[in-house]
């Protein structure tokens, strides 16, 4: 069994291992009890029940299942798929509604390389907002619109302190610090502006120097 090695700062590190195996291993490190394969019967403010019957007590309850549609696609009178997602068509058309498109969270696009709905991602909603409005001025010019077709550019995730992961293209995986700096660089260029990109950049500093986070709470007195 090949076993991660653990960085100089206690990291571990193994480009060969897979991104969950590292994922794991990186919230175990930080005592996190993990359970997968487990499915979710019900759950109250201070307790998680299993299908198992194993009841979970909790203090704090967070939970993130995944994305659903916006209800207000329940209004439109057609069928929806799972999670509330309206299915389209190659060119992000409702079938029988020409014209008319869903992108984001709210479509179920199948990709037409595996056949499988892609998943509700910023990247999905990006490319395929852009992608329907180019549908939409090559109509209005008179040209033929385009299937859409997804470019998977990778797939990132941030764990924890010094702990990333990174999922190139081809199979390559890259793990923490250098996967960690990937993620940031990454982040930063996606936000829409230079004064997002320094809080950004502050915020990181401050919790690299102090090993807290800072949360902004923006409240608003009323009148």
């Amino acid at each position: 069994m090949h076993r991660p090695r653990r960085g100089r700062r206690g990291d571990l590190r193994d480009v060969q291992a897979e991104p969950r195996t590292y994922a794991r291993d990186a919230l175990e490190k930080r005592t996190v009890e993990v359970q997968t394969g487990a499915r979710v019967r019900s759950v109250s403010p201070t307790c998680v029940t299993l299908a198992s019957g194993e009841v979970i007590p909790a203090h704090t309850l967070v939970w993130g299942a995944g994305l659903q549609g916006s209800s207000l696609v329940q209004s439109l009178g057609i069928e929806l798929e799972r999670g509330n997602r309206i299915g389209v068509g190659p060119e992000l058309e409702l079938p029988g509604y020409p014209g008319v498109y869903a992108v984001g969270d709210i479509a179920a696009i199948t990709d037409p390389k595996t056949q499988h709905v892609l998943p509700q991602l910023g990247s999905v909603a990006l490319q395929s907002g852009e992608h329907a409005g180019d549908t939409i001025a090559r109509r209005v010019s008179g040209k033929p619109a385009k299937p859409f077709t997804y470019h998977d550019k990778g797939t990132m995730a941030a764990i924890g302190r010094h702990a990333a992961v990174v999922q190139m293209l081809g199979g390559r995986t890259m793990t923490g610090h250098k996967a960690q700096f990937a993620w940031r660089t990454v982040h930063l260029a996606l936000l829409p502006t230079n004064e997002d990109r320094a809080k950004a950049i502050v915020d990181w500093a401050g919790s690299e120097l102090t090993h807290q986070r800072v949360g902004r709470i923006v409240v608003e007195e009323g009148e």
